[in-house]
């Protein structure tokens, strides 16, 4: 299986086009990793708004998705940290010998881990 580009990602603001006083630019933002090999940051999300000027609020909900999806790969590497504690234990095993609700949050780990990492 291909893995993901490595962390860190960053978060960082856009302007497409030339604002004008008439008209704003397009703003949005973009998702970048710094990656070995490659000159220039990689884009690998990228959000646009048609008005900088947002009466809807899209603008802020794309910049919370954004950072989301920013601080995807910390995210997993803590997960697979606390779920490798007990990477030999069954299911069955962590329902029976751990305190609620400690077997819920390792199960949850478990599967998060799986849908990010396709194992």
């Amino acid at each position: 299986m291909t893995e993901h580009t490595p962390g860190p990602w960053k978060l960082n603001p856009v302007c497409m086009g030339s604002p004008t006083d008439n008209e704003p630019c397009d703003a949005g933002f973009e998702v970048i990793a710094e990656v070995e090999g490659y000159a220039e940051p990689r884009v690998l999300a990228m959000s646009i708004m048609q008005q900088a000027d947002d009466p809807t609020g899209w603008l802020a909900t794309d910049e919370a998705n954004m950072r989301l999806m920013a601080a995807a790969p910390e995210m997993l590497a803590v997960l697979q940290q606390g779920a490798l504690i007990y990477k030999n234990w069954s299911d069955e095993q962590l329902r029976a010998y751990l305190p609620t609700p400690e077997p819920a949050f390792i199960l949850a780990a478990r599967s998060v881990i799986a849908k990010a990492t396709r194992s």
